[in-house]
């Protein structure tokens, strides 16, 4: 079990690194929480 956890939390580093590494994929989740955030304003301000 605690290797099967240690694998698993490699892969999600290593994904982490991949999708860091990839300005595009990091514009497009900036820009994601970017329009949560400004939604939720909206929302609040009403």
């Amino acid at each position: 079990m605690r290797k099967q956890f240690i694998r698993m939390q490699t892969l999600i580093s290593n994904n982490k690194q991949e999708i860091l590494t990839d300005k595009k994929e990091v514009a497009r989740i900036e820009r994601l929480i970017e329009d949560k955030h400004n939604k939720r304003l909206q929302t609040n301000n009403r």
